[in-house]
């Protein structure tokens, strides 16, 4: 029998559920009237996975901040960051590509005489966001500041 702390059964609880919401949400998705398919799938989509994701990067760090003695659950913990880590990296590359993109259309509106508020926000967002994923990043890596209690 695996012992683990309240703390990371209350995650993985947790986690567990937003699973099988998920799950059962992407069942539904396959056995719904075609018309509610849409519903069912933006539910999944903006609200479902997103959570999953979220809850599975909590329950990674609770994991780690307890440092269970137990092996299979500490690989848990690691299993559990690869999303971070994913989000990481699409969140990085978004930062470094759209820019690119967002200082094309600045310049292509201010050459039509528009404005370019909305190209310049879009472009600041993906640096903001380029630097959200580094932080990801290395969070789901194990790499960010550890919490020694002192």
């Amino acid at each position: 029998m695996i012992i683990v702390s309240a703390a990371i059964k209350k995650a993985l609880v947790r986690l567990l559920v937003a699973t099988m919401i998920s799950a059962g949400l992407i069942y539904a998705c396959f056995h719904v009237d075609h018309d509610l398919v849409g519903i069912v799938g933006g539910v999944l989509i903006l609200l479902a996975l997103p959570a999953v994701v979220l809850l599975s990067v909590d329950a990674s760090r609770v994991i780690r901040r307890e440092v269970p003695s137990n092996r299979s659950v500490k690989i848990l913990g690691l299993v559990l960051a690869i999303p971070q880590a994913v989000m990481g990296v699409i969140l990085i590359a978004f930062g470094i590509i759209y820019p690119l993109i967002g200082i094309s259309e600045i310049l292509a509106d201010l050459a039509q005489g528009r404005s370019a508020v909305i190209p310049f926000v879009t472009t600041v967002t993906a640096l903001v966001m380029l630097g959200l994923g580094y932080f990801y990043l290395r969070e789901g890596l194990g790499l960010g500041k550890k919490n020694d209690g002192h």
